[in-house]
């Protein structure tokens, strides 16, 4: 398709805007995290549905003829693995850490402690409350929101997953994921 028909569609319009917002809003420093996206396709229509391109939680969309392919979610993601990096390397002191936590997560209420190594997705959907505890090497696969609330103590190695993936081999093979939920309440023991 001529790039020039593909500027007319207003779907897609709406979905540069909405990517251009998004990319803002990483705030990479880098510019190797910047994500790209690349439309391909035999013949085009207009679908309401790329107007949510951001929005999903896979990284590949099919719509009829049209294919595409879109890494925005990389750049979260690997903006996320250079902080836990900075993260993991630096010795344990809650004034570092917790202004790297306040980069890194949604939100980290007062009082808490995550003991390094630490690893997530991408943070952003992290929710941490008041005096919260997670020991050593905790794992929150976070494709969606994970919220855990005050005063909560979590052991070493725990592992909470948002992410899920379809139970039918094929739909796993093509790459689908998707997401639920995560939340815990307050004064929980998670060993």
């Amino acid at each position: 398709l001529p790039a020039k028909l593909l500027a007319n569609r207003p779907d897609l319009n709406a979905s540069v805007a909405t990517l251009r917002a998004t990319n803002a809003n990483v705030g990479v420093a880098e510019g190797a995290f910047y994500p790209s996206v690349s439309l391909t396709g035999n013949f085009g229509y207009a679908s309401e549905s790329l107007s949510d391109i951001a929005k999903g939680g896979s990284r590949a969309f099919s719509f009829g003829p049209l294919a595409l392919s879109l890494p925005i979610l990389d750049a979260g993601r690997n903006y996320a693995t250079a902080l836990l990096h900075r993260y993991n390397s630096t010795p344990h002191h809650a004034v570092t850490h917790a202004a790297l936590l306040a980069e890194l997560l949604a939100s980290c209420g007062p009082g808490s402690v995550i003991r390094p190594p630490f690893f997530c997705d991408y943070g952003y959907n992290i929710r941490i409350g008041r005096g919260v505890f997670l020991n050593f090497n905790c794992v929150l696969l976070d494709v969606t929101t994970i919220e855990i609330g005050d005063q909560t103590q979590i052991g070493p190695a725990v592992q909470i997953y948002a992410a899920d993936h379809p139970r039918n081999p094929e739909d796993r093979r093509s790459g689908l994921e998707n997401g639920h939920p995560v939340r815990i309440g307050a004064n929980v023991w998670i060993g």
